[in-house]
């Protein structure tokens, strides 16, 4: 990927089961938290996004 100068930023949550980020689950922590980090990925690619 990095020698056609692609990004990917990968955040391990270990321990977690398939869907833990979906919205409604643990107070939706995970899924608040999976939202501000593409946020910022999206951002760092210079995307123009309202943010969540």
């Amino acid at each position: 990927m990095k020698e056609f100068g692609n990004i990917c930023d990968l955040h391990l949550y270990e321990d977690e089961e398939h869907g833990f980020f979906n919205y409604g689950r643990n107070s939706g922590i995970a899924f608040k938290d999976t939202m501000e980090k593409s946020y910022n990925f999206l951002k760092k690619l210079n995307y123009k996004i309202k943010k969540p």
